[in-house]
């Protein structure tokens, strides 16, 4: 213990900390009372050159939703975060963890904090699940629950997502409500770009984006009348008396509350002896610094952001909270001065006032904070600090901190104070390598610049926002009017490596050079490359890309210097890509005839899903005695165990028990016939790493998760893992890959009619495509608790019960009606839920079998990554043969699945029949393999095998096109399908085909011809900016098979209300409500009257897992049957009435006669005469690229989509939309990467995997259904909306590849030489893949 910390609990023992529950009767007043802190201590410093300080042991309070709450320090330690606190203290689940790293935005909430410096209060939001809650002291905090609910009435806010659609699954839904709530607060009139701008934190995987935008931007100072048309009662959100009452003095909150005495210090040591050290001042931070012992382990908290990232720091003994330091937050403008405590967004502020308001002298802060507007996220920037981020930068010299490249090349200084009250002013370089041990950086100088100071910066990052860059660059320059350079440039980059600051060399060489010399920028080029030597990292780009961006950045700094006087053509070559604000159309036809079928409501959980009421599995409140579990996964592939060391971890706090593959009383597997199978826990044999080890049970969640990771695991006979699908084809092939059955289609006489039309032409190719994590908001999840009778109650977020009950039967050794599953709902799935939650709720079921006691198992984002499976990687060898007439005669393409481990999910043998898409060859022959690898078993994911299939038909169809020198498009409509020609699937084609109308509407809608001259002209006129056009088709053959599911209807007498469940999965795809609408339809009554109840394993069981986009026709089918056996029972009573009495009469007086009003019908499509039939889509996109990083962006995506008759229209524009954003990562940005040497998956969290984010999505996205007549092929009239549109994706793909396209045409490459582009086209592969090098830059 630290002489300081001895000291203060010593005079503070007497503290009285006590835990009030905030309740709507709460007395603020009496609160107040009895919370009154003991006198202030008198503490003398040991140090003569400190002032003596005052501390007070006091415990944490701050408002919730207007109600005073205290944390129970004694319970709670300082490492708690606001998001845990809320949902395990106050029981206010609608705040979300998902990512706890503040990557995802579903914890957000809004808060209300007194400025320090000003004393004015902020409003603001902020990712609860990195705050500590020690930190909220005096905060105003407003969580989901607390703006509106179904009870007190919908926030406008609410009530506008729900009804412009902007939520599907729900789980992402109340962070973005707070965030808008947040900045609306601080912000009453902004923008639409404001609003897109700062929606770049909060992730959605369901809906595109494009609704949440909509339903935003209704509140901007220039929204457009047509959305402001579907809104009504516009409000102003802002209260002018308040954010909260004052709970002293019931009156309006005026924001200036301080203590009566500044120097008494709020003083706190948990439980576990840490410490959490508020001061008011800087001096007293020195003070209590300088009272530290030598070598003391603590953190200076301001936005705790840090730990988003680095997460593994510390531990720490004491924290100290200086987000009340006035010092900190101080700005001057003249010298222009910044508190190292000011947050990045009130940075940004002032960097902008300081470039409009000042001239040439800070006109460079523009760029600065166009710069900072790209780091991190809103929330993130609202509370993270400059000066923390460069303690970042200083403690972690890897990090690629955007500020420290920022503030090097504006030439600013760091002051910097230590505890002699000295103060010492360094350059960002020379200050990482100061020790900041009992320091603090105090602020930031920027000097003037002149009128001959020239200034940019670059972040080059895997997707447009919060993102780390690959490699980010800032640089200032002095030239005189002739492009001299008069001195030493400033070139900073960051992501090169640990100690890669600043080239030199490179900056000497440029001093008296002219720019536009192209011998300068040969011979800076030549020296920057003998200099930059990135880092080798598995996670980072490859050292080619980082080594190519450093060159391509200090090139672009040069065009911007010069863009005056160069080449038009080059200008563009000088920014990065700018995008606008979005918009889009939607287009579809109804029949009011029809309704509520084909009426397009709102999601019926969608106001609760806003409010936070929509209940998750983690939501569930925990039963008494509940423990809670948390996975021991290996860190290594291929090895056996040797010992599993669980000493440490069952000496912590809370820590109960730990379970393994020896309590399992049943089987070890998920599968009953034993291969393949997927083992609950491993028993010796570590394929991957991430496997299963074992569980940690406590009493927290934290403490099982801290436990897990003090298990102490060592393994034998490892061996370098197979974890690449190439290596595994080519060096692997006899052990690792598993052929399959080939599939082989020939037309009668096709080598007779060769023979008579000549020699056919052959194209080969290869096209590999990657994995892609799913990305469901709410992790794998699952409670088990044990009931009377040997039973287990079950709370699964699974897509199919059935395969949880049989698991969990299986693993127990029990019969399978001892386990009652149920499921409310889930927060996103996309076939991620499909089977791996069989063996993560027969985990928990076994750990809750061992202690008989209920058990949580709620995976964190790292975790669930690590463990499961994700989407099947492919790799397709192709040969495709065509004849005189361009006419496809002969396909054969071999297709290879990594299956992971083993092939327990294996979709291989689907895939093979999507590689026909639209398109006629009288010859197929398929072979696929199964390639086994060390990594987790892959899985189904949204449009599992045939988004691979689809993609390899159109690579195929436009290398035959480029080898051939045809337009591709042309070449795919000469070689449709027509009624009678064979398929993949067995059955002749039936028709009719719907392609040719589908395209030449879409042709039309998006002035594709007219477009394809304008990508050519900007082309030609563009050298480092080119852009691509693509229009695809795509045809989906629904298939139902063996598929089932259950709908039970019942009727209530008393009232005539209905309810149904039924065995379908809500998971945000609208299953509800369209099964609602047709309830409804079929019984002529109001949709209000009806209720949907949990789905179960009893009314519903042994039935199919919903996916595949079946369970949202089959199930409402179900229920339009059951409530046709309804109708035609109650028809003799209703014609005894008269033929129409009104539905409560009718109702009564068939309970009078004793009559069933339960129906329950079970539909399977064999049975009930439900045909198989097409799904058909056209998908027009364009995208531009910088040739220079290979950055993109989609301009537009034009969308067809053969909806038939839609039941639920609203719904499926959600789904359509949604299924193409979610492919735009597959294709655009999502990577999975491991570490070559021991497995580990390295892309296991936000900081490093990245799904499109809402500035991902088309700028212009329209939207249209296709029916026309064609509704009698779909079960009710209506198509499958969840999978098909997925496959449209694609198009941005082969757009990527015609921009590249352009780029190798100034290369003057062959155009028919075919070049492979694999899948993802990461800014990394672009870019590489141009051929574009620093050979070919000039000037």
């Amino acid at each position: 213990m630290s002489q300081f910390t001895k000291k203060v609990k010593d005079l503070c023992s007497s503290s009285n900390q006590t835990s009030v529950k905030p309740s709507r009767g709460f007395d603020l007043n009496d609160a107040m009372e009895r919370f009154e802190c003991p006198p202030p201590t008198y503490h003398p410093t040991t140090s003569q050159n400190i002032r003596d300080v005052f501390l007070r042991a006091q415990p944490i309070s701050f408002h919730v939703n207007g109600t005073l709450v205290t944390v129970d320090t004694s319970q709670v330690p300082p490492t708690t975060s606001l998001a845990r606190f809320l949902r395990s203290h106050l029981h206010l689940t609608g705040t979300k963890i998902s990512c706890n790293q503040a990557g995802c935005g579903a914890c957000v909430v809004s808060t209300s904090l007194v400025d320090p410096a000003s004393g004015e209060e902020r409003h603001m939001s902020v990712n609860s699940c990195i705050t500590p809650v020690y930190k909220c002291q005096g905060w105003k905090v407003k969580t989901v629950e607390g703006l509106g609910s179904q009870h007190a009435g919908f926030h406008p806010i609410q009530q506008r997502l729900a009804e412009l659609d902007g939520t599907q699954c729900g789980f992402c839904s109340p962070g973005m409500v707070m965030m808008m709530n947040g900045y609306l607060e601080g912000h009453p009139n902004p923008t639409q770009k404001d609003i897109e701008g700062v929606i770049d934190g909060n992730i959605c995987r369901c809906t595109g984006y494009r609704p949440i935008f909509d339903a935003f931007k209704s509140f901007a100072s220039d929204a457009p009348p047509e959305l402001l048309r579907k809104v009504n009662d516009i409000e102003d959100l802002v209260s002018t008396d308040g954010f909260f009452p004052c709970p002293k003095t019931k009156q309006p909150c005026q924001g200036r509350c301080h203590p009566n005495d500044s120097r008494i210090i709020q003083f706190i040591q948990s439980k576990e002896g840490n410490e959490w050290i508020k001061p008011n001042n800087l001096e007293d931070l020195l003070a209590l610094l300088d009272d530290l012992a030598p070598n003391s382990s603590y953190r200076l908290v301001a936005g705790n952001t840090g730990t988003g990232i680095f997460n593994d720091d510390g531990p720490y003994k004491s924290f100290f909270d200086i987000s009340a330091i006035p010092e900190l937050v101080t700005i001057t403008l003249d010298p222009f001065n910044v508190g190292g405590g000011v947050s990045l967004t009130k940075f940004i502020e002032i960097l902008e006032q300081q470039a409009s308001s000042k001239g040439v002298d800070y006109a460079h802060g523009a760029q600065m904070a166009k710069h900072i507007k790209k780091v991190a996220n809103t929330n993130v920037r609202n509370v993270g600090s400059v000066g923390g981020n460069l303690m970042l930068k200083h403690a972690h010299k890897d990090f690629p901190s955007d500020i420290f490249a920022l503030l090097e090349a504006a030439q600013a200084k760091i002051g910097v104070k230590s505890t002699t009250g000295e103060i010492l002013m360094y350059s960002p370089v020379d200050w990482l390598s100061v020790s900041m041990d009992k320091k603090i950086l105090l602020f930031i100088n920027f000097p003037k610049f002149t009128s001959k100071h020239r200034f940019m910066s670059y972040k080059i990052t895997p997707r447009s926002q919060n993102a780390h860059a690959y490699v980010n660059g800032a640089m200032s320059i002095q030239i005189n009017d002739n492009y001299d350079v008069v001195e030493r440039p400033v070139i900073v980059m960051g992501g090169i490596s640990e100690l890669f600051f600043r080239p030199a060399n490179t900056e000497n060489l440029l001093v008296g050079k002219n720019l536009m010399a192209r011998s300068t920028l040969d011979d800076a080029l030549a020296t920057l490359e003998s200099e930059v030597v990135p880092d080798s990292n598995p996670v980072l780009a490859t050292i080619q890309y980082r080594t190519h961006l450093a060159k391509a950045l200090l090139y672009k700094f040069i065009l911007s210097v010069i863009k005056d006087a160069v080449d038009s053509s080059l200008v563009s070559g000088a920014t990065q890509i700018d995008r606008g604000v979005s918009r889009g159309t939607v287009t579809y036809d109804t029949d009011p005839s029809q309704y509520p079928m084909q009426q397009p409501i709102h999601k019926l959980e969608g106001q609760i899903q806003c409010t936070g009421e929509a209940e998750y599995v983690d939501d569930i409140p925990a039963s008494p005695g509940e423990l809670f579990a948390a996975y021991v996964l290996s860190n290594v592939a291929n090895a056996d165990v040797d010992q599993v060391d669980t000493t440490l971890a069952m000496t912590m706090p809370g820590v109960v028990e730990f379970v393994n593959f020896e309590d399992i009383p049943g089987r070890n597997s998920t599968n009953g016939t034993g291969t393949p199978e997927e083992k609950l826990f491993t028993d010796g044999k570590v394929y991957y790493a991430g496997q299963a080890i074992g569980l940690i049970l406590a009493e927290t969640y934290e403490q099982a998760r801290q436990a897990a990771k003090a298990v102490i695991v060592t393994y034998i006979n490892q061996s370098k893992p197979i974890l690449d699908i190439r290596d595994a084809v080519d060096n692997h092939k006899k052990t690792n890959v598993r052929a399959k059955v080939p599939l082989v289609v020939k037309k009668r006489g096709i080598q007779k009619a060769n023979d008579a039309t000549g020699p056919l032409r052959s194209v080969q190719g290869e096209f590999e495509i990657g994995s892609q994590y799913h990305f469901h908001m709410e992790t794998q999840s699952c409670i088990v608790r044990p009931i009377e009778e040997g039973q287990f109650e079950v709370f699964s977020a699974t897509q199919h019960m059935d395969g949880v009950q049989k698991s969990i039967a299986m693993a127990l050794g029990i019969n399978m009606n001892k386990i009652n599953v149920s499921v409310r709902r889930l927060g996103g799935a996309y076939g991620g839920k499909i089977n791996q939650p069989h063996f993560i709720a027969a985990a928990c079921a076994v750990a809750a079998n061992k202690v008989k006691r209920s058990v949580r198992l709620v995976l964190d984002l790292q975790t669930n990554m690590a463990l499961c499976g994700k989407r099947v990687p492919y790799l397709f060898k192709y040969n495709v043969s065509v004849d005189s007439e361009n006419k496809l005669q002969d396909v054969t393409v071999d297709v290879f699945a990594d299956v992971g481990y083993n092939d327990a999910d294996e979709d291989t043998d689907m895939a093979k029949y999507w590689l026909q898409n639209c398109y006629n060859s009288p010859s197929w022959k398929v072979n696929c393999f199964d390639v086994l690898t060390n990594t987790p078993i892959n899985t189904y994911c949204r449009a599992p095998s045939s988004t691979q299939g689809h993609a390899c038909s159109e690579i195929m169809m436009e290398s035959v096109a480029v080898a051939l020198g045809l337009d591709p498009l042309e070449f795919r409509l000469g070689n449709l399908l027509s009624p009678g020609d064979p398929t993949l699937q067995g059955a002749p084609f039936e028709g009719p085909m719907a392609l040719p109308e589908i395209i030449a509407a879409l042709k039309a809608s998006c002035d594709y011809d007219a477009r394809m001259a304008e990508v050519s002209t900007f082309n030609q006129h563009n050298s480092w900016k080119k852009r691509g056009l693509a229009l695809i088709p795509q045809r989906w053959p629904q298939d139902y098979g063996g598929r089932k599911y259950t709908c039970q209807v019942a009727i209530y007498t008393e009232d005539g209300t209905v309810a149904i469940s039924h065995g379908g999965i809500e998971m945000g795809q609208g299953l509800n409500t369209k099964t609602v609408q047709v309830v409804a339809a079929t019984l002529d009554v109001p949709l209000d009257m009806i209720s949907v109840k949990v789905s179960n394993n009893f009314v519903a069981n042994s039935n199919w897992v919903t996916g595949g986009s079946r369970g949202s026709e089959l199930v409402p089918a179900a229920a339009s049957m059951a409530c046709s056996e309804l109708v035609a029972r109650m028809k003799p009573i209703a014609d005894g009435l008269g033929g129409s009495p009104d539905w409560l009469t009718l109702i009564r007086e068939c309970d009078k006669q004793g009559l069933d009003l339960v129906a329950r019908h079970t539909t399977v499509a064999r049975n009930d005469n439900i045909k198989n039939y097409d799904i058909w889509g056209a998908a027009c996109v364009e995208v531009e690229v910088d040739v220079l990083t290979g950055e993109k962006n989609v301009r537009r995506a034009d969308l067809v989509q053969d909806t038939g008759a839609s039941i639920s229209p609203n719904i499926d524009v959600g789904q359509v939309e949604g299924a193409f954003v979610m492919a735009l990562g597959l294709w655009m940005t999502e990577k999975i990467k491991y570490d070559p040497k021991d497995g580990r998956l390295l892309t296991n969290d936000t900081w490093e995997y990245k799904p499109p984010t809402s500035q991902d999505i088309p700028e212009v996205f329209n939207t249209t259904f296709y029916n026309n007549g064609n509704a009698s092929k779909g079960v009710l009239g209506a198509k499958a909306t969840g999978e098909p549109p997925f496959l449209l994706g694609f198009a941005a793909f082969i757009a990527i590849r015609n921009a590249i396209n352009a780029a190798k045409e100034d290369l003057q490459a062959d155009p028919t030489v075919w070049y492979e582009l694999d899948a993802p086209a990461t800014n990394e592969n672009v870019q590489l893949t141009t051929g574009v090098t620093s050979a070919h830059f000039w000037v």
